[in-house]
Order: structure tokens, then C-alpha cells, then sequence
């Protein structure tokens, strides 16, 4: 038969219904046709096969379908289509699990850099890294880039633009240059690497032109909204530039806010993003605004850091609820290989960025063993085991 896609279905229904949903699925999802029009060939050769239904709690059950790899073409357009294209538009299905063979994983580059590339252009090991967000919008370009650099000159290891900080190309030329040079400058003092990370936010025929000029002042890294921009368009991006990519969450709950439809964040935020080559996915945290439960954004963060064929890891980074106070439970739940996004909890602890910013790394240091050593300049050939 070949090489099999396996995609794991919560089906909201009762056992009286749910065999003929399971069918349903399989045959939605491979030929969308009446089964009158379904001959014993393309049966064999084409429509997905059921291969178990078991119940799971809350009145669900989860239905297992494996899909032909060749029916996705080696792409991921049409690997999101096969798998959740038709079912996405009924109620009550939601995709909760792939298991992709090798040979379509091999089709992927996945993250340029990922957690242990990351760690090396850093040169900081066993602790979580912190990052904070440029804001709020409004404030002036020179305003945004000192507050840059005070956060490098605090010891913080990224800053990056807030998502809605969003210019055109001359304005955005402007404003990423002035953080970068302040970050720099900042470097140039602690001898540390400080990544500052501009988001991307334009036209898809304009987004290359950004990318090179990120690229060509000397940036790594920049910011996106995959589900905004197209998870593909992100794909093109970071196959085609040397960038390592953070993916913003916005538009995110359209696909896993309920818990009954859509998307698991963990195969979203996970799998799907490093296939469309994602080195750091920011995932909303328990415990702040947003109110998801502990249990699956720390199952988020497994995933974004599991193994996922020779694809590298990626680094989950917890943001929206990062509290100074709350910092060692945190520490303790996510573990070292993170990112912590601290925003306006960072920016608002004391009337100092450079402090504010001295007392968070503190607080993660009380946590961990710190280790550094001096940045890399090409981090690209690092094994996904570390150094």
C-alpha cells in the first residue's frame, strides 16, 4: 500500500453515529463523492481507510484514518487539505493528531536553526531564555529602539517587535534599523549576542524585499503570523532566506479555542508550524489573560520540542502570562529548553527596562545552572543535541 498518513479525529457523537461520521471523513477528505460513484479501485487506491474508533471522554471518540502519503504530493497545502480540508466546515471534528511518514517529512527543511542553533547563536545553555515585545505602538521609533537596547544592556537574550507594530517598506526601514543599531551598541558593551527580531507584516509580493533588508543589516531572525500571512508563504520564506522564524499566535484561536473543532494546539503550534519552518512558537500560557489550561499548553510545548523525523526541534515560548511572581512555578513546568515571552509585566516592573530585565534573568537564574559560552557567528551545522 505504501507509505501511510495516520490522522487521529475527536469525533463529538454517539456510538450509534459515529462508524458512519468515520466513513463520512474518510470519504470527504480523499474523493467527495457519493458512494455509487466509488469503484473497487479507487476504494483501494484512493479513499482513506477507517482503522479504529475508541472512545475518549467527554462523549467523543477518537477515529483513526490513514491516508495514501502520495495523495498529500509531497506538499503542505495540500497535506493540510487531505487531512482537514472538507471536515473543517461540520461541527464537532477536530484534528488532534498526525503521524507522518519519513519519506514526506524528508520533503521539509523545518526550522533553519530550531532550539540548540538558537542556544549556540546565543551562547546560553540550561536555563530558559527571555525575551520581551516592543511597546505599545504609538510610541516614537527612537523611544522603541532605546527600550531595545536597555533590554540588551539588562542581559535579556531577544527583543522583538510587537505583532501590531506594522509599517510600510521605508517606515519599517527606519524603525528596524534604529533597534538594531541599539541593540548593537548595547552588545558591543556586554559582549553578549542579543537578538533583536523585526516582525513581518506586508502583502506576500512584498515580503521578500523585507526579508532582504532584515537580512542585509545583519538580522537572523525575523517575526510572522502564519495563519495570517499563509502557513506556506512562511514555508517559501524560511526555505528560501537564511532566517530563523518566531511565529505569533494571532488568528490562532479561529483554529483551537474549541475544544471540540479545529486544530490541537499541540499539532498546530507543533508539527504543522516547524513543517512550515518555525523555530520558535509563542503559545499563550495558563495562568494570564487568555485562560488556557496548564496541562495543554505544557503538552504544547513538548510538542514544539519532540522529534519530528530529522526536522529540529523547535523552542516553545510561553507568553501572555509571565509574571515576575509566577516565574519558578513556570521555570518548573516548561523546563530549561524555552523561551519566555515577557511583555508588558517586564516593561512595567520597574521605571527602568535594564532593570526590570536584570530582576527577570535573576529570578530565572535562582531557577537554573547557567551556562555561557562565547555566541556563534554560523550556528546552522549545530546538531540538534546542542553543541
Amino acid at each position: 500500500m505504501g507509505e501511510i498518513i495516520s490522522a487521529v479525529y475527536h469525533v463529538t457523537a454517539g456510538q450509534a453515529d459515529v462508524e458512519r461520521i468515520a466513513r463520512w471523513i474518510a470519504v470527504e477528505q480523499t474523493v467527495e463523492a457519493p458512494e455509487k460513484l466509488i469503484d473497487a479501485r479507487i476504494e483501494d487506491e484512493i479513499v482513506g481507510s477507517v482503522v479504529s474508533i475508541d472512545p475518549v471522554p467527554d462523549g467523543r471518540h477518537a477515529v483513526r484514518i490513514g491516508y495514501r502519503a502520495e495523495l498529500a504530493a509531497g506538499q503542505l497545502p495540500q497535506l493540510l487539505n487531505l487531512v482537514y480540508g472538507n471536515v473543517s466546515l461540520f461541527e464537532s471534528v477536530r484534528l488532534v493528531e498526525l503521524d507522518l511518514p519519513a519519506e514526506l517529512l524528508a520533503r521539509f527543511r523545518g526550522p533553519n536553526l530550531g532550539g540548540p542553533g538558537l542556544r549556540a547563536l546565543l551562547g546560553v545553555y540550561d536555563r530558559p531564555l527571555l525575551s520581551t515585545a516592543l511597546k505599545p505602538r504609538g510610541r516614537s521609533d527612537e523611544k522603541l529602539a532605546a527600550m531595545a537596547g536597555e533590554f540588551a544592556l539588562g542581559g535579556g537574550d531577544l527583543v522583538k517587535d510587537d505583532h501590531n507594530l506594522v509599517d510600510g517598506y521605508e517606515a519599517f526601514r527606519r524603525r528596524i534599523a534604529l533597534s538594531h543599531e541599539a541593540v548593537a551598541r548595547a552588545n558591543e558593551r556586554t559582549g553578549r549576542n542579543c537578538l533583536y527580531v523585526p516582525n513581518l507584516c506586508a502583502p506576500a509580493e512584498h515580503l521578500p524585499r523585507f526579508v532582504e533588508y532584515v537580512l542585509d543589516l545583519g538580522l537572523r531572525g525575523i517575526m510572522v503570523a502564519p495563519l495570517i500571512l499563509g502557513l506556506d508563504t512562511v514555508r517559501h520564506l524560511t526555505s528560501r532566506y537564511p532566517v530563523f522564524a518566531i511565529a505569533h499566535p494571532s488568528f490562532g484561536g479561529t483554529f483551537y479555542r474549541d475544544p471540540r473543532h479545529g486544530i490541537a494546539p499541540r499539532l498546530l503550534l507543533g508539527t504543522i508550524y516547524r513543517l512550515a519552518g518555525i523555530d520558535i512558537s509563542i503559545l499563550v500560557s495558563h495562568g494570564g489573560r487568555f485562560n488556557y489550561p496548564a496541562e495543554e499548553c505544557v503538552s504544547v510545548a513538548d510538542a514544539v520540542r519532540a522529534p519530528l523525523g530529522s526536522l529540529r526541534p523547535g523552542l516553545p515560548c510561553p507568553a501572555g502570562g509571565m509574571r515576575f511572581e509566577r516565574i519558578p512555578d513556570l521555570a518548573r513546568q516548561y523546563g530549561a529548553e524555552t523561551l519566555f515571552l515577557v511583555g508588558g509585566a517586564l516593561l512595567g516592573h520597574t521605571t527602568s527596562v535594564r532593570s526590570s530585565t536584570e530582576a527577570f534573568l535573576e529570578r530565572i537564574r535562582e531557577q537554573f545552572n547557567e551556562r555561557c559560552v562565547a555566541p556563534q557567528t554560523d550556528p546552522s551545522g549545530v546538531p540538534q543535541g546542542g553543541e
